[in-house]
């Protein structure tokens, strides 16, 4: 093998890592967004138990 040939095979072989490592990013992205998306819903859900909650202890407070 040349010169030429082994560098070409040298690129080759760092756009291959690269794009199995993109890919790899890609996934954990998708992960990610998944896993934030259910945060952010048991968040809501929380956040309207809690008020739900103050609402109930307001009118206990106020119908004693």
């Amino acid at each position: 093998m040349n010169n030429a040939t082994l560098n070409r095979e040298l690129k080759m072989a760092e756009l291959e890592r690269r794009q199995l490592e993109a890919e790899k990013l890609r996934a954990e992205t998708v992960k990610l967004q998944y896993e934030a998306k259910k945060l952010e819903k048991d968040f809501r859900l929380h956040y309207r138990l809690a008020i739900a909650t103050a609402i109930i202890a307001i009118l206990a407070i106020i119908f004693k």
